[in-house]
């Protein structure tokens, strides 16, 4: 018996890091290795598996492709200003592929001073899954986080072969006359695209913001991108008409239905032509086969950057800790900000939460040692559960006489 004691106290004890990225300082990758350093530094006997995740944003594509062990691919589109660039694509499989709006029409790709609303399009996110659609794949996942539009999708439609047409029936383009053309959009032709996409499922993801209204895509999300105070109801207005346009092409209140307003609208335009608006964070982990690879875990790591009650709305780590729970692995929140109560990351199924912030400290001096303080922080950690596990393993000696 006493052998089998000494077995279960060499076995390796396997921890999980799987953080989401922190934003500003840190990938999701950077993040999962800080922390991989951490617990192997507080244990010899850990062995740290490196599983970073994402919910429809940033890294969406790129967690995917290596948890995946795809491979990527490169083609020239357009950026939220009409200029060409090249962009990355993922091939996860041989029959499924992943894009991010934001590698064409991302926020991060413009200056603060080159933010323009009216001008910025799509367009190049609907280049991006044209050139999926030709690879010949079965299913699309697209993230929709980070993108530099407020368009409501109308240039990733164009990209793809839509026409639209005014009450005189001419018609428009939305990628070269601007985003002030949707308030004289009435029809649009959607026939193309679908042709265009044919058999190929599109499963979107990112936030359930709506298209149009106090919690829609102008008014959440359009300030950062440009839209003036003054504007936003008058984004706002010219995205209702072009939900009203869209549900009448495509017989479905494309409008209402949770994540219609991501990227500015692109999630309304795609759910027209057919696409699934799904769980960022829940569709990226069904992907990684994150419940298998939690097999044999004892301990789960994650984190972000600030956590608050946005957390517990189906982000990344949130996601995490359901599936640790499912499988009855403890699972521990490590936070730059932590501004959740402990009755609230306890309830959503969290075993621990920690913040980064040890001391008062500015938030340069905090951003500069983010990488240090999550390798502290998850030593930390780590010595509190290798505690606990130690003295499990003497108590089953103690039983096995």
């Amino acid at each position: 018996m006493q052998g089998n004691s000494q077995q279960a106290k060499r076995q390796p004890w396997r921890v999980i890091a799987a953080p989401n990225g922190f934003k500003g300082t840190l990938s999701a990758w950077e993040a999962a290795a800080f922390i991989a350093q951490g617990v192997q530094h507080a244990t010899q006997e850990a062995d740290v598996i490196c599983l970073p995740v994402a919910d429809g944003g940033q890294e969406t594509v790129e967690v995917l492709v290596r948890a995946t062990g795809g491979r990527w691919q490169s083609c020239r589109v357009h950026d939220a200003l009409g200029r060409p660039r090249m962009a990355q694509w993922g091939v996860l499989s041989q029959r499924r592929g992943a894009v991010e709006v934001a590698a064409a029409c991302g926020l991060a790709l413009l200056s603060e001073g080159e933010r323009d609303p009216h001008r910025a399009s799509s367009f190049g996110a609907g280049e991006l899954i044209a050139q999926a659609a030709n690879a010949g794949l079965s299913e699309l996942f697209i993230g929709l986080g980070g993108s530099a539009t407020n368009d409501g999708g109308a240039g990733l439609l164009e990209a793809l072969g839509a026409r639209f047409f005014d009450a005189s029936g001419r018609q428009r383009s939305p990628f070269t006359e601007g985003v002030d053309v949707l308030g004289e959009v009435v029809r649009v032709d959607l026939h193309p695209v679908k042709r265009r996409l044919g058999s190929l499922r599109l499963t979107l993801c990112d936030v359930k913001t709506l298209l149009c209204g106090v919690q829609g895509a102008s008014a959440l999300f359009g300030p950062q991108k440009g839209v003036g105070p003054q504007e936003v109801a008058v984004f706002d207005r010219w995205l209702a008409q072009w939900g009203t346009v869209l549900a009448q092409a495509s017989k479905r209140e494309v409008a209402q239905l949770p994540g219609s307003g991501a990227a500015g609208g692109c999630g309304a335009a795609l759910a027209a032509v057919g696409a699934t608006l799904a769980d960022g964070a829940a569709t990226v982990l069904r992907v990684m086969d994150f419940d298998q690879k939690l097999q044999g875990a004892a301990l789960v790591i994650t984190g972000e950057g600030s956590s608050d009650l946005q957390t517990l709305q189906g982000k990344a780590p949130w996601a995490v800790a359901q599936a640790a729970q499912r499988a009855g692995v403890p699972c521990v929140l490590l936070a730059g900000a932590l501004r959740l109560s402990a009755q609230q990351w306890t309830h959503a199924g969290f075993s621990g939460a920690w913040s980064l912030v040890a001391e008062p400290q500015s938030l340069s001096e905090a951003l500069a040692r983010s990488g240090e303080r999550l390798r502290e922080t998850a030593y930390a950690v780590a010595l509190f559960y290798a505690a606990i596990r130690k003295q499990r393993v003497v108590e089953e000696a103690r039983e096995d006489g």
